[in-house]
């Protein structure tokens, strides 16, 4: 399990819970690009389009794999099936043999 927040336009993994089985993806805390991890798309599918499109202005989407959304125009489409569905998924697009599903979770002060 991965809880992650936005720091521009990256994805920050602030608190991991690895895998008991012995097949798993090793996770840092850290940052990877936004667009190509499943966390990074439901936060930016969450964001006010104006906030979105400041966070878009001037920045290239890099390539972490064969997968990884490079578009703008790709990026836009895959936000809206994420808000259409309510969770992102990727395969392969932050590491070849990965797969993910991303889950909004609200966090309130009280």
């Amino acid at each position: 399990m991965n809880l992650g927040v936005l720091d521009g336009f990256r994805t920050v993994s602030i608190y991991l819970v690895e895998s008991a089985y012995p097949l798993r993806i090793h996770m840092r805390i850290g940052g990877v690009p936004a667009h190509a991890t499943s966390t990074g798309k439901i936060l930016l599918a969450a964001l006010p389009p104006e906030e979105l499109a400041r966070r878009l202005a001037g920045r290239r989407l890099t390539s972490l794999t064969g997968r990884t959304i490079k578009s703008r125009s790709g990026l836009q489409a895959e936000l809206r099936r994420v808000r259409d569905r309510g969770t992102p998924s990727t395969t392969r697009s932050a590491a070849w043999g990965s797969a993910a599903w991303g889950h909004p979770s609200a966090i309130t002060a009280g």
